[in-house]
């Protein structure tokens, strides 16, 4: 009787590439670019009733370049893993790149309970230079 056994080493390219594999295929992938902008072209000014000179609505010009890399995967049938990321660049304000990115996982199927959980990072549309992390859970019941 005779045992032997077999071994094989992977190299750390041969493992990242069968990773690869294993995520990409039927996966899906977007690739995908926004543009954001406002112009002010005009700045009126009213007078108060003391006479003072005021900005009724006071606008800036903005203007958002956004690229983004999304990709989704269905791993079983009743479970879905969707990811994104990206960068954001405001060319009026300039300064770095800002990065943006989220996750949704899914989990459920027809005739019963589904259940997502989504997370997003990105800048503040109100604010400049403030992060927002936002976490979001849904259950609902699909028919």
């Amino acid at each position: 009787m005779e045992c032997a056994a077999h071994f094989r080493i992977y190299s750390a390219a041969e493992i990242e590439y069968q990773c690869l594999q294993l995520i990409l295929f039927a996966a899906s992938m977007a690739v995908n670019y926004y543009l954001d902008a406002e112009y002010r072209i005009t700045l009126r000014k009213r007078i108060d009733f003391s006479g003072t000179k005021f900005v009724p609505l006071l606008l800036s010009s903005r203007e958002i370049h956004t690229l983004t890399v999304y990709l989704s995967k269905q791993f079983l049938p009743a479970f879905t893993v969707e990811g994104y990321g990206g960068y954001s660049y405001d060319r009026q304000v300039g300064g770095a790149c800002v990065p943006l990115y989220g996750a949704t996982i899914t989990i459920g199927n027809d005739g019963c309970l589904e259940g997502k959980f989504n997370y997003s990072h990105s800048t503040s549309t109100e604010t400049s230079g403030i992060d927002v992390d936002r976490y979001q859970l849904e259950l609902k019941y699909l028919f």
